[in-house]
């Protein structure tokens, strides 16, 4: 009897989770920077960005975007989120900015 419940319980969690992530990912605020668009929820872009050569699929999306666009949100596995900086300017501010200061333009 322990078994069963035991099992019913972890599968109904696992459910509960799963759909946690999905509504994370179709309401993510990250949906409205330019990249990609939406792919598949359980993986993603992983397999595009595993079969071609390094940084290929992201030079395409960049040219799609525009190659002023300053970032990329790219989908990744069970709708988690990949952000490419992509303006000099910006990463040279995230990695000299002082911690604790505000006024970011990130």
């Amino acid at each position: 009897m322990w078994p069963l419940v035991l099992t019913i319980a972890l599968l109904g969690f696992g459910a509960l989770r799963i759909l946690q992530l999905y509504l994370r990912w179709v309401y993510s605020p990250l949906r409205k920077i330019p990249g990609p668009p939406l792919n598949d929820f359980l993986l993603g872009y992983f397999l595009e960005i595993r079969r071609e050569p390094f940084s290929k699929p992201v030079r395409k999306w960049w040219h799609q975007a525009g190659y002023d666009s300053p970032m990329l949100h790219v989908t990744t596995v069970m709708g988690g989120s990949s952000l490419y900086i992509l303006d000099r300017d910006i990463v040279k501010e995230i990695l000299t900015a002082p911690a604790g200061k505000g006024n970011y333009r990130f």
